[in-house]
């Protein structure tokens, strides 16, 4: 008995030194699927569409974030340098800013890393990108005392193109909702494209 105990044993053995064959695949790969579009190697992140609504009157400017997909939050700077305040959300006789969020004048653009709710994270920049040079345009680290599960820094461009809107977003992430909150609003004359 002992013995064709070690004979099946060496037998085992044997057989897992054999090569193993892949069978060919049956049929084709599954489609590749992009990964997120966001992750950066520094941890930071981009978003790709507007994540607070924005509007202007003439230099008068206005965003307002979300709440159950309605406007939450709206805030007014009646002019450049002026101090943000409370708006309604109506924003009767403002036009819509509809514009991709990395817009801006002549053939510049605004590159955005954004960041997570990891208080160790890269701060939150907005970046103007230009054919000969790269200016910021803001950073901001959240202070502990905003909620929020991811952070970034808006802009926003006036039709005519001398003013330039910065706020600060803070998104929270729920399982049926998204909640976009203002953490800050200024508007100053627009830098030059370069």
């Amino acid at each position: 008995m002992r013995g064709s105990r070690v004979a099946a044993l060496v037998g085992a053995v044997a057989l897992a030194g054999c090569p193993k064959h892949d069978a060919a695949p049956t049929s084709p790969p599954p489609p590749t699927v992009a990964g997120p579009k966001v992750a950066l190697p520094d941890g930071g992140m981009r978003h790709t569409e507007r994540l607070a609504t924005a509007a202007w009157r003439g230099g008068a400017f206005r965003a307002c974030g979300e709440r159950n997909g309605g406007p939450s939050g709206c805030k007014l700077v009646a002019a450049a340098g002026e101090r943000a305040s409370d708006a309604a959300a109506d924003g009767e006789g403002f036009a819509a800013d509809r514009s991709p969020p990395t817009s801006a004048p002549g053939v510049c653009r605004v590159l955005f890393d954004d960041a997570p709710g990891d208080p160790a994270a890269p701060p939150a920049r907005a970046t103007l990108v230009g054919p000969a040079a790269r200016q910021p345009l803001d950073e901001w680290r959240p202070a502990g005392t905003v909620d929020g599960d991811y952070f970034a820094v808006e802009t926003s461009f006036s039709p005519d193109g001398k003013w330039l809107a910065v706020y600060r977003v803070a998104v929270g992430l729920g399982t049926d909702e998204r909640l976009v909150e203002l953490a800050g609003v200024q508007v100053r004359p627009a830098p030059a494209c370069r």
